[in-house]
C-alpha cells in the first residue's frame, strides 16, 4: 500500500476507522460510496476489510448510485469465494445481466477513483503484503462489455482501471 499520511487518517476520522475495524473483527467489512459530483466523473463504491477480515479481495464499482452498488456488492461478496475470481459471475447477481470481475491496481492519490477510506483504514490496521481489488463491470444493453468493441453508454459510466501490475 503507498503511504497514507495523518492527514488522511485525521480526515477519515479515527472514530469511523474504529467502527470499520470492529466490523472487520466480527468477518464483516463496509461499504463506502462516493458520488460523483467533482468533475464530472462517475460515482463509485468501493469495499473495506474484505482483505483484512478474509483475505478476498475489495471490490470497486463505478458509475452506479449507492442504492444500487452497495446491494451489488453485498450479492457478490456473499457468493462462495472460489467463484469470486478475475472473470464473469453468475447472472442472478443483476437480473439476468453478467456481470464480470477485473483485477486492478488499487488506485493511487493521482487517480480520481482513489479509494481515500480503504487507504486511511490499511493505514490504521496494516496487512501484510499488497491489497487485491476486483472492479465489478457490467455490459451494456446490447451485451457489450466495456473493454469490447463498439461498448455503449455502459462504458462511458465505467472507467476501466488499469490491471495490477505483472509479478516479477
Amino acid at each position: 500500500m503507498p503511504r497514507t499520511t495523518k492527514t488522511d487518517l485525521d480526515a477519515y476520522g479515527e472514530q469511523t476507522l474504529a467502527t470499520i475495524h470492529r466490523s472487520v473483527l466480527a468477518g464483516d467489512w463496509a461499504y463506502q460510496p462516493v458520488e460523483g459530483i467533482d468533475h464530472g466523473l462517475p460515482a463509485f463504491g468501493y469495499t473495506i476489510g474484505r482483505w483484512a477480515a478474509r483475505q478476498q479481495p475489495e471490490f470497486l464499482v463505478m458509475g452506479l448510485r449507492p442504492e444500487i452498488s452497495r446491494p451489488i456488492l453485498r450479492a457478490i461478496a456473499a457468493l462462495d469465494p472460489a467463484s469470486i475470481l478475475d472473470g464473469e459471475i453468475p447472472t442472478h447477481i443483476v437480473s439476468n445481466t453478467a456481470l464480470r470481475l477485473r483485477a486492478i491496481a488499487l488506485p493511487t492519490r493521482s487517480s480520481p477513483f482513489f479509494p481515500a477510506s480503504l487507504y486511511a483504514y490499511y493505514a490504521r490496521y496494516p496487512v501484510d503484503g499488497p491489497v487485491p481489488m476486483l472492479q465489478v463491470v457490467w455490459p451494456d444493453r446490447f451485451g457489450v462489455f466495456p473493454e469490447g468493441l463498439g461498448a455503449g453508454a455502459a462504458s462511458d459510466a465505467q472507467r476501466l482501471l488499469p490491471p495490477p501490475p505483472l509479478a516479477s
